[in-house]
């Protein structure tokens, strides 16, 4: 039998906390998002365990934070996405430009199609 004290044994694994959910862990889960990962798969892809990561977000205004975070994600990738379409225009990284892309732009047609696919997609999911 053991008479060792157990504070003081060696032989029992100490208690590990889970990563520290901070303002840079929110922004990284919203940029996953924001790709089309859904919040636990974001969070084991940190190494975050999502209950943890639901918890967090269920106390104060915790959830108002990943909301803005995760606006803002999606709106650089929105960004992003047109600045790419707008670089195929001037033929950037291309052989030679793309009329229709800057076209696209151009009509107004591109961002409304694009809000419209956003409208649908969150509708289905």
């Amino acid at each position: 039998m053991n008479t060792e004290n157990t504070q003081n044994s060696n032989d029992i694994p100490p208690r590990t906390r889970g990563r520290k959910l901070t303002v840079t862990t929110i922004r990284q889960i919203a940029k996953l998002v924001a790709l089309g990962l859904n919040e636990s798969e974001a969070c084991r892809r940190l190494g975050i365990d999502p209950r943890a990561w639901f918890n967090f977000k269920s106390r104060g205004k915790n959830d108002d934070r990943f909301k803005a975070e995760l606006e803002t994600a999606q709106a650089a990738d929105f960004e992003q996405n047109l600045r790419g379409i707008a670089d195929a225009g001037e033929g950037k990284g291309l052989k030679q430009p793309d009329w229709r892309a800057r076209a696209w732009v151009a009509t107004g047609e591109g961002p409304k199609a694009v809000q419209r696919c956003r409208a649908t997609c969150q509708r289905v999911f």
